[in-house]
């Protein structure tokens, strides 16, 4: 048996895939994806700054590539607010897709998708870390996605192959948080597989307690055009290297790695490679650290990330509280301060003047 688990997704009517990726992912059993951003109509307006959403509302081409099941637990599903969030999830009901991660809820979003593939139950779990901010996540009287809490994840697994599916660390960081490290090396406890998305390109791949731990697929399709109110802006480089992952339950040492090479538009990926996961040099040279104890690696961790300014994530749920709280207080203050500054200076009229200066040394005001 194989399944096959692709990156980040967010489908347009330009989006292509090469045919020979097509007809790989076919032989598996079925397929998996994180689907990005949610099915909208034309009468729903962004409630949120980025307003990603699918640019089309066919799901043709999640059938070429023989998904079956997607998971909804990320940053954008409600980005169009709960409108946009329940209108996906009928609409992928509606096309026979199945869906996790995400309810009218929080006991719906909790719960798994359940799949019967060749006598084996399948079920499915979906969340994302509380790190993010509160709005995204669903209550027992609000819609919205199902919050990373250990204690809500504790299934058996002798009745079902239990799958976790993680939104989870740093946008464009190469090696997972600690914290997720250590939470997923937890995790292997109750699940076979834990699949984690959110950095946008590829993370290393860890074993542990016989069960495997895949911290980024990178991304699969995700156009950069208009969305709404705002433009998807071309990632780094590393971003069009992407993964699929085709897992076999049975057998670990017949997993193996697609790479992928995802076209500059984002709308267009080929498969280049298949491997062995030790056999992958990318993914090999990424795993390596993950074999490291919580201290060592915590002390790489920091040495390495490139986004120095955030805290890292600890083992404590209080700790990270606090420092979260204090680092996101003093973003909201410095950009207060620094749209009243802009207000001053273009009642001057010299904010056109200091914003050519800026952007010989800072990136944003280019």
């Amino acid at each position: 048996m194989k399944i096959g688990f692709i990156g980040d997704i967010i489908l347009s009517d330009a989006a292509s895939v090469d045919e020979k990726l097509v007809a790989r992912l076919n032989e598996n059993d079925f397929n998996v994806a994180n689907l990005e951003a949610p099915f909208i109509n034309s009468d729903m307006n962004p409630v949120r700054n980025a307003g990603l959403h699918q640019l089309t509302e066919k799901v043709d081409l999640l059938k070429q590539l023989n998904v079956k099941v997607v998971s909804l637990a990320n940053n954008h599903m409600r980005d169009f607010g709960a409108a946009g969030l329940l209108h996906t999830i009928k609409h992928l009901d509606k096309n026979g897709i199945h869906c996790f991660g995400a309810g009218k809820n929080l006991t719906e979003a909790l719960k798994p998708t359940e799949l019967m593939v060749n006598n084996q139950c399948f079920r499915f779990y979906g969340a994302m870390q509380t790190f993010f901010l509160k709005h995204h996540f669903a209550t027992e009287k609000l819609p919205g996605v199902a919050p990373w809490e250990p204690n809500y994840f504790k299934p058996s697994k002798r009745d079902a192959v239990n799958v976790l599916f993680l939104h989870w660390n740093q946008e464009f960081e190469d090696y997972p948080e600690p914290a997720s490290k250590y939470f997923a090396e937890q995790a292997t406890e109750y699940f076979h597989l834990v699949i984690g998305s959110h950095s946008h390109c590829i993370q290393g791949i860890q074993q542990h307690h016989e069960s495997s731990v895949v911290y980024s697929l990178g991304n699969f399709i995700l156009p950069h055009t208009d969305y709404c109110n705002t433009f998807l802006k071309p990632y780094p480089e590393k971003s069009y290297r992407g993964l699929v992952f085709n897992w076999d339950p049975n057998c670990e040492e017949a997993d193996t790695v697609i790479s992928t090479r995802i076209d500059p538009s984002g709308d267009s990926i080929r498969g280049i490679q298949e491997s062995g996961i030790k056999d992958c040099a990318e993914v090999s040279e990424l795993s390596e650290p993950l074999l490291w104890d919580y201290d060592r690696y915590h002390q790489f961790y920091k040495s390495v990330r490139h986004d120095k300014k955030r805290p890292v994530l600890s083992r404590s749920k209080l700790v990270n509280l606090v420092r979260l709280k204090l680092y996101i207080r003093l973003i909201v203050l410095f950009h207060k301060v620094e749209l009243w500054f802009a207000y001053l200076l273009q009642m001057i009229g010299l904010r056109g003047l200091i914003r050519r200066f800026l952007s010989v040394f800072i990136k944003r005001y280019r």
